[in-house]
């Protein structure tokens, strides 16, 4: 549960971050929106290089703040802290943790991004990067689920793209947490 925590990436990520790079290399993006925490940034400027897009931090895109978890493993919720284990997995949007951020409270700043999304042009393309949970509340938002179904949508693995197209009918799922890049 690294959270909020500004951590490096290690030489795994960085390894990870080239990947998606070399996946993207056909891809321009007329905007870039990233978390400023070090690893979402380093994975944003890696997949920048040599192109003249320009990426801007947002700290709406930060990860939860996990409180008195960050650091720490699933593991450790479950036996340090049961009730807690059991209402993070069972009703997430009564979560909260101890010195750290409420789910409900964690949704209300993330989902003001929506609104740069939103604004731009449905020919555009954007790519977000961000953290596990922060994309779990992105792409609920977009799917239409509430907070009190958040696991009903799978956590990303690093690098992993999720792609959405507008319609006419809305937003349109192409695919979720796909890191094929991370395979061979």
């Amino acid at each position: 549960m690294q959270g909020s925590m500004d951590i490096v990436l290690s030489d795994r990520g960085i390894s990870q971050a080239e990947r998606l790079r070399d996946r993207l290399t056909d891809t321009s993006f007329d905007r870039v929106l990233a978390s400023p925490l070090k690893r979402a940034k380093v994975t944003a400027e890696t997949i920048l290089q040599g192109r003249d897009e320009t990426c801007e931090f947002f700290d709406a895109l930060k990860e939860m703040d996990f409180g008195v978890l960050q650091g720490q493993n699933y593991d450790y919720l479950e036996n340090a802290y049961p009730e807690l284990n059991r209402q993070y997995w069972k009703h997430p949007a009564d979560f909260t943790i101890p010195d750290g951020e409420s789910f409900r409270g964690f949704e209300k700043r993330v989902l003001p991004i929506m609104q740069e999304i939103e604004s731009m042009k449905d020919s555009d393309t954007i790519l977000i990067v961000c953290h596990g949970i922060t994309k779990l509340i992105l792409v609920n938002a977009l799917k239409g689920i509430p907070l009190e179904r958040l696991w009903d949508s799978e956590v990303a693995g690093n690098t992993a793209l999720t792609l959405f197209e507008t319609s006419p009918d809305g937003w349109v799922l192409r695919y979720e947490n796909d890191q094929s890049h991370l395979e061979g």
